[in-house]
């Protein structure tokens, strides 16, 4: 699998210096002169609009504007490119998942803006599609991966928050249930096998994150905070690494387990929208806190403590409790049922695999009995 070329544009944006930066980055990437824009319906249709308007030298076809992330949003994007015979340039968000599935299954490039710091798709050959039920993936990864500095320093906390809680799972409960794989070698598994170097790459920038942030607890977690830029250029380049690592091994295995199968499970069962990077920062928490309770001794070798996380999930403003998510006790009961269904659906072997195991005495059945149960005792409800 060929990996993504990156380019971080460090120019104020929509100056003239950004928009020659913008133009090296593509004739770099050289894949050609014309190409399918895809973009939001308000903040990224705007920055569509600017590069359209001031990037010379290239052709940009009037914006595809994507609401939701869905399968019929991709074929559009698909059809575009093919009937144009061109790559296909995403800017923005979930915007990004639709032009990479598009570009995909029309055999095309695509090139990515990335706009905020928010989730480790950036880079990935992974894609979240919304439709009766979330799913992921797999697709061709993106040519190339364009970041617009500038743009990243001035998101507001409440947008860098989500990118952490991202980050939370690659060194927590990710690493570990791909671990645990190894141990349980289940036939169901459609994953490849635990790889320490893939998995120490997806750890290392995440401590790092966290080594910002606690130097950055003497003061108030906002965009005025010192360190402040510091963080989000750790935090970009953590996320773009995380999508470099899937591209390695050709899965998300190594930066997505129980945590994420929460989110999923999130998405299909909580009547309003939760952020993907909240979701799974408080699924990691859940997570976490499972292989603490049914094999404690995987946590021993984390560089992180549980209290720790939790100080600095409290410092950096990521919803941990029910009440916080704005869910009901239904929802998020039906939401860790429904994520135990999703994993077995996509054949990854988690914490769920253990705690369900048919040669464990008395064998422990993941219901709504237990999910209510263990989500009232971790303080989650």
């Amino acid at each position: 699998m060929v990996l993504p070329q990156i380019f971080r544009l460090e120019q104020e944006l929509y100056t003239e210096g950004f928009y020659r930066e913008f133009e090296d980055a593509l004739d770099k990437l050289n894949v050609g002169n014309k190409f399918v824009v895809v973009c939001g319906t308000s903040y990224t249709k705007k920055i569509a609009k600017e590069i359209i308007k001031n990037v010379r030298g290239y052709e940009f076809l009037p914006p595809i504007e994507v609401e939701n992330p869905t399968a019929n949003a991709a074929l559009k994007v698909q059809s575009a490119a093919e009937k144009e015979n061109a790559p296909v340039l995403g800017i923005g968000g979930g915007k990004m998942d639709v032009a990479k599935k598009g570009a995909s299954d029309a055999k095309k490039p695509a090139i990515l803006v990335c706009t905020q710091p928010t989730h480790d798709g950036i880079a990935s050959p992974v894609v979240s599609i919304n439709g009766p039920k979330p799913y992921s993936v797999s697709v061709t990864p993106p040519v190339g991966v364009i970041l617009p500095m500038d743009m990243m320093y001035k998101v507001p906390k409440e947008v860098a928050s989500q990118g952490v809680g991202d980050a939370i799972a690659k060194i927590f409960t990710a690493k570990l249930d791909w671990k645990l794989s190894a141990e349980l070698k289940l036939e169901k598994q459609k994953d490849p096998p635990y790889n320490e170097n893939v998995s120490e790459l997806c750890v290392k920038p995440t401590v790092k994150i966290f080594e910002n942030i606690e130097k950055m607890k003497e003061g108030r977690f906002s965009q005025e905070h010192p360190r402040y830029k510091q963080f989000i250029s750790d935090l970009v380049d953590a996320l773009v690494n995380y999508g470099i690592c899937m591209c390695t091994i050709g899965s998300s295995v190594c930066a997505s387990g129980t945590e994420h199968l929460w989110a999923h499970g999130l998405t299909a069962k909580a009547k309003k929208y939760i952020p993907h990077g909240w979701a799974v920062g408080s699924g990691s928490i859940i997570a976490y806190e499972l292989f603490q309770r049914y094999r404690p001794e995987y946590c021993e070798e984390l560089p992180i403590k549980s209290d720790k996380l939790k100080d600095l999930i409290e410092y950096v403003g990521i919803p941990d409790k029910a009440k916080k998510l704005d869910i009901t006790k239904e929802e998020a009961i039906s939401a860790f049922i429904e994520a135990v269904k999703i994993g077995d659906e996509r054949g990854r072997v988690t914490i769920f695999d253990y705690i369900r195991a048919p040669y464990r005495e008395p064998r422990i059945e993941i219901d709504e009995k237990f999910a209510e149960q263990y989500l009232t005792d971790i303080g989650f409800l």
